[in-house]
This record gives C-alpha cells, structure tokens and sequence, in this order.
C-alpha cells in the first residue's frame, strides 16, 4: 500500500499573516485528567472554537486528492484512537511550555490542536453513523428503540445541565426568553427544537461578552464548544428516533466522506507532529507526543548501515632463494 507524501507545514511568516496569536497562560484551559486515561469526550469539552481563518490555513496544503490517499492507507477505527493520543500529548506538551518556548515551535500552535480535536470529534461521529448504516439490518427493533431512549435521556440531561447552567448567570429579567426556548421534549423533535435554541441564546451570550467574560464562562462549561455539543446531541437523539421508527436518515454517510475525514486527521497530526519534531532542534527537552499507529506515516526510517568492507588477507612477502 503506497503511504502518501507528507504535506507542506505552513511557514512561520504565513501563521504571523493570519493572526494565530499564541495562548497567554491566563487563557489556558485547565489541565487534562492524570488519574486515568484521557478520552476524546474530555478533549472535546476541553477545545476552544475555531476560527475560519485557522481551518483554513491548517488545510491551505491539502487537496481532495492527498486527503484520499491518506484515507485508503489506513482505517478509521486506527485513526480515532491514535490521535485522541497525539492530541492529548499535544495540548500537554504546549502547557508546559514557557511563551518564549511556545514561539520556538514553528509552524503549529494550540488552535492546531484544538482543531485536530473538532475533526477527530467529527470523523468519529461519521464512523458511528457509517457504523449504523452497515449494521441496520442486523440491529433489532427492541436495541433501536433502546438507544432512542437513551440518546433522548442524554439530549434531556446535556439540555437542563446548559439551561441551569446559563440561568445562574442570566440577569433575573433575561430569564424569561431562556426559560421559553427550552421547550419540552416528548419526542426527540421538539427536544431538538430547544436544545438549539439553548444552544442560540448561549452562543449569542458568548458573542456579546467579552473576552474576560467569555473565559470566565467557558470555567462554568458555557462555550462555543458546549453550544457545538447541543447541535450535535440533538440532531443524534432525533436520528436514533427515526431509526427506531424506521425511517431512515436522510443524511447517509459515503466511504468517500469516511477517507476524507480520515485525510483530515492524519494531515493535521503530521502538521503538529513535524513542527514538535524539528522545535526538538532547539528545545531538546520538549516532549514529542507518540503517533501510535499513525507513525509510519510520519517518522523517518533510520538509513540502512552500510555492510563493513572485508579486511584485506596480508600477502606474506616472498622470499627468494639464497
């Protein structure tokens, strides 16, 4: 199987054009878990949004044809767990780094990272449905109703714990347009209905705050992430209802969206990857995260050492006859 070439890292002079201003330390998320294994769901909750700008730059390299090739070389069911990894090491590695270290990694930056998350998170979610699809018709009736319910119990919990959350910090005559937009929710479309209109009222809360304020409410789980969260656990319960109901999704996903997604991830690893790579050069200290099964990808093979030439056999010198 033919690995594809690595894509281009975007210069230092192209991240400065494009205003990817590092985190200050006041702005740093808090700390993964240590006391156990860190999960793509804790990685989610913990990535800040990303801008359009920086999607686009992070992929400026990239073409439908490289994200391909990268998509047939390798599964996705490797890729998920592989860079949830990498992105862990990842955000570790840029926390425990001074400013001044921050600036000698060239050519990647925590909104990098954050971005690996959003695809990772998202290709995941497209395995789970391609999933879905290839198993319809071996999954029961009872087993669809069951996860139905249990994507609405989950949709219903996410929903009160966003609304109570947002109404502590709502202003006493602001609550009653929050209190509307929640709805009910006897069947996954109308909680559907108002978890995105929760998730509307949060993100123009966000969009009115300030930068201060928007940390500080991103401490409580308010954040854009939070408001992606909403959109994407709703539209969930609603599609697990209709498979219950057997009627399918109109939404299906194709092997082909399945490789570009894949494409997308692994591009974005070897970006990050490289760039902690060659910062080795002047940070010999910092910390490489581990490519797991995505490392032949990415590291160099070591050269082959060049088979000893044979020592010459002395040739006893002749004497000749006295």
């Amino acid at each position: 199987m033919k690995i594809p070439k690595a894509p281009k890292v975007p210069s230092a002079s192209t991240l400065q054009s494009a205003n990817l201003v590092k985190a200050s330390p006041s702005n740093r998320a808090p700390p993964l878990p240590d006391d156990r294994a860190v999960t793509l769901d804790d990685l989610r909750q913990r990535a800040q949004a990303v801008s359009a700008d920086t999607r686009e730059l992070a992929f400026m390299a990239l073409d439908d044809e490289q994200r391909m090739e990268y998509g047939r070389a390798v599964d996705t069911a490797l890729v998920v767990p592989a860079a949830t990894g990498f992105a862990a090491g990842a955000y570790t590695t840029f926390e425990r780094l001074s400013d001044a270290d921050r600036a000698k990694v060239v050519g990647a930056c925590p909104a990098f990272v954050d971005l690996l998350v959003h695809e990772t998170v998202a290709l995941q979610t497209q395995k789970l449905s391609f999933d879905a699809q290839a198993a319809k018709g071996e999954v029961n009736r009872a087993g669809r109703r069951a996860a139905a319910r249990k994507a609405l119990r989950d949709g219903i919990a996410l929903r009160d714990q966003v609304y109570g959350a947002l109404r502590n910090v709502t202003p006493p005559h602001h609550r009653d347009a929050l209190d509307a937009a929640v709805g009910t929710a006897a069947t996954a479309a109308e909680l559907d209905v108002g978890m995105r209109r929760v998730a509307t009222l949060l993100r123009a809360r966000l969009d009115a705050a300030t930068a201060g304020q928007r940390a500080a409410l991103a401490q409580v789980g308010l954040s854009a992430a939070q408001a992606d969260a909403l959109d994407a656990l709703a539209a969930l319960a609603l599609a697990a209802e209709q498979q219950a109901a057997g009627t399918p999704a109109q939404a299906r996903v194709t092997q082909r969206e399945l490789d570009l997604g894949d494409g997308n991830v692994v591009h974005l690893v070897g970006v990050i990857y490289r760039a902690f790579r060659e910062a080795t050069a002047v940070l010999p200290a910092l910390v490489v995260p581990p490519l797991g099964e995505l490392a032949r990808f990415f590291v160099r093979a070591a050269p082959k050492a060049a088979a000893p030439a044979p020592t010459p056999t002395p040739v006893e010198p002749v004497t000749p006859n006295g």
